[in-house]
């Protein structure tokens, strides 16, 4: 019997090799390249009609792949693997045109079964000497945000098609006192006013002013609302090589300062980080997940994978450390008690092992 979790590990990692027609499908569910920072411009396909995966299928390292996609069957190394595979369908709503004139699918992407995604402001630390080497986020300048009305106008459209959507609402750094929080409430609050209890995961930089923290929860109300604020790797080394700009900007400390602070305002289970696996050794991961889950923070463990157009190209993949510490994040969950929210990334589940529902 297929081990479905270490399934999508490998997959996840190595990619599947598709043909011209499939390759195309693929390209069709996010038809104008809409990307968000450090995972690419997600496609996803679906194992045995539950488990979505968002799929490498372009980037250079999938040609390695020992997956092979033909006649709609899955092959490892030219053997058969007993799973269904099948391709997200591609929403009829993307290519519906606002009253902007620009097309909803520009302003939002479906990603995974029931969210959906956006990134509405780039990052001030996107230059040469400052960025973030896996990311590959759009420079941050002003006059570039989305447009508030157009995210209110894409959710109309989308949530028309499947009320059980969630927003994950991505965004860069800037270095202002708010780090570009003060940016976010003012799309919260447009949304809000129009959707009170639509999911919303912001994913945001810690704000140097934590008086923002209480502004936003004034503006969600009693909305669904979690917070991710990604420290990504544990170790000063990875910190200072890989993010130089953003760990000079803002120190691990801060971080927990941070969490803190959002996990007295929105609870336990409501704020996560990502924490990146592959870069730095195993054993600054676990102490990043051991850390995190101490505060009563989530940690979204995922595997680096090379996206194109970073700096971090040529990082050796490991689909099986992915999957131990995956499962070793899951257990320091249970162990703190923590019960994730089910908004953003988590309602997606397709880049993430750590809170895969056991029924997938």
């Amino acid at each position: 019997m297929t081990n479905l979790k270490k399934l999508k590990a490998d997959l996840f990692t190595y990619g599947i090799r598709f043909n011209k027609k499939d390759f195309k499908t693929l390209e069709d569910q996010n038809p104008f390249n809409e990307s968000r920072s450090g995972l690419s411009a997600g496609r996803f396909i679906i194992i045995n009609n539950n488990c979505f995966v968002n799929i490498p299928f372009w980037e250079e390292f999938v040609q390695y792949s020992p997956f092979e996609y033909k006649n709609g069957n899955l092959y490892k190394d030219s053997k058969k693997v007993n799973v269904k595979i099948t391709f997200a369908p591609t929403p009829n709503w993307i290519n519906q045109k606002l009253p902007s004139g620009n097309y909803a699918g520009q302003i939002i992407q479906a990603h995974g079964k029931a969210n959906l995604a956006t990134m509405i402001f780039g990052c001030q630390l996107q230059r040469e000497d400052t960025r973030c080497k896996f990311c590959t986020a759009p420079y941050y300048r002003k006059g570039t945000k989305r447009n508030i009305r157009d995210i209110v106008e894409s959710l109309k459209v989308t949530l028309k098609y499947n009320p059980n959507y969630s927003l994950s609402i991505n965004t860069g750094t800037l270095k202002t006192e708010g780090r570009g929080l003060e940016i976010t409430i003012n799309y919260l609050q447009a949304i809000r006013e129009s959707f009170p209890n639509l999911g919303v995961l912001l994913e945001i930089a810690p704000p140097k002013n934590s008086e923002l923290l209480i502004d936003l929860k004034k503006v969600n109300r009693s909305g669904n609302l979690g917070l991710m604020l990604n420290l990504n790797f544990w170790s000063e080394a990875a910190l200072n090589i890989v993010e130089p700009g953003k760990n000079k900007l803002i120190p691990k400390k801060e971080y927990f300062e941070v969490w803190k602070k959002c996990i007295e305002i929105f609870g336990r289970g409501n704020v996560s980080s990502c924490v990146l696996c592959g870069i730095e050794s195993e054993e600054y991961t676990k102490k990043a997940i051991d850390n995190l889950t101490r505060v009563g923070v989530i940690p979204e463990i995922i595997m680096f994978r090379p996206t194109i157009g970073s700096d971090l190209t040529k990082v050796p993949i490991d689909p099986d450390l992915f999957f131990r510490l995956s499962n070793y994040a899951r257990r320091k969950i249970i162990e703190n008690k923590l019960k994730p929210a089910q908004v953003g990334c988590i309602n997606c589940g397709g880049c993430s092992l750590t809170t895969m529902k056991n029924s997938q």
